[in-house]
């Protein structure tokens, strides 16, 4: 991808500020970093700052989940459940285990691989029928999954921390309809693709709901309709640097993020919070900290931002003052 390229291009060009020799190795996400004697390795665009083990808690919604609400940190609670390596099917016990858990959300859930990533595979079930229908999809594929309570949220924040410092925070946000109080749900949305490129069209119809092409809704005067519910990037939604955050909610979400990986014991790391209504919850906790967000739709703004957070982070891999 082009910004995966970017990406490393700004590593090289930062390792060759600070005399650190870098080599790439064909077809394969591994970087190797030496200055001297002293070496570092990327792998995935995660660096060597992270313990292993707190790297595979992070892989794993479930575990983050148990630590998070083992500290009393508000998040999106996740439970993970998984078939055995005997089993190839679900049995009774897991069933039940299943609905329990579904029941105390009313059945309105969204189930995905527990070490999933970019929405995929990522599903929202409304009622008992549905979620039957979710988890035998998942268990065709993959021999665990986790199911959350669903939250309507219009925007997630994502937070890169680094040593116990937010450095940097970034919005994304659900793709939305506004009514006017007279079209219908089809003009608006038949006018608001026209604004819009190529590569967007294609990226608004991953996933989508095809019911809102023929729908004769009409919205209030003002109303929201979002497009999505996922604020992955990759599907369609919007990432802003600034999103005029007021200081009171970015003080909110900043203060989670940093507990969050203290809790965690992360040093260097990206949170995702979700805004529920100015309820905020952490959803993830990444070690693979990967920008192409910011670099794609903030500009020369988020090009420079995201080279300062790189820089950063190889100074303290290398202990570079």
């Amino acid at each position: 991808m082009v910004q995966e390229k970017i990406q490393l291009q700004m590593l090289k060009d930062i390792t060759n500020k600070y005399g650190i020799e870098i080599h790439l190795f064909k077809d394969n996400p591994i970087i190797h970093l030496q200055k001297g004697n002293y070496q570092k390795f990327i792998h995935g665009f995660q660096f060597e700052l992270n313990s292993d083990s707190v790297s595979t808690i992070c892989k794993d919604k479930g575990a983050i989940s148990i630590i998070l609400d083992f500290h009393q940190i508000p998040h999106v609670e996740h439970r993970t459940f998984s078939l055995s390596s005997q089993k190839t099917s679900i049995n009774e016990s897991l069933w039940t285990s299943i609905q329990n858990f579904a029941q105390k959300y009313n059945f309105d859930v969204v189930c995905k691989p527990n070490n999933g990533f970019s929405g995929q595979d990522v599903y929202h079930a409304h009622s008992q029928r549905e979620l039957e229908k979710t988890v035998h999809k998942l268990l065709s594929i993959y021999s665990e999954f986790c199911i959350s309570p669903f939250y309507k949220a219009e925007f997630e924040y994502r937070v890169i921390v680094i040593n116990d410092r937010p450095e940097l925070i970034w919005c994304k946000e659900c793709l939305a309809l506004v009514g006017d109080g007279h079209s219908r749900l089809k003009t608006l949305f038949s006018n608001y693709i026209s604004l819009l490129d190529t590569q967007k069209i294609a990226k608004l119809f991953k996933d989508f709901d095809h019911s809102i092409l023929t729908s004769d809704r009409v919205l209030a005067y003002g109303e929201k309709f979002n497009l999505k519910w996922k604020h992955n990037e990759a599907l369609g939604s919007t990432v802003s640097l600034h999103n005029n955050i007021d200081q009171d909610k970015k003080d909110k979400i900043s203060n989670l993020a940093l507990l969050t990986a203290r809790k965690l014991n992360l040093f260097f790391a990206s949170i995702d919070i979700l805004d529920c209504n100015d309820e905020f919850k952490v959803l993830e906790a990444h070690t693979a900290v990967t920008m192409g967000p910011v670099i794609r739709n903030c500009g020369e703004e988020g090009y420079q931002k995201t080279k300062e957070v790189y820089d950063k982070v190889v100074r303290y891999m290398f202990d570079i003052d």
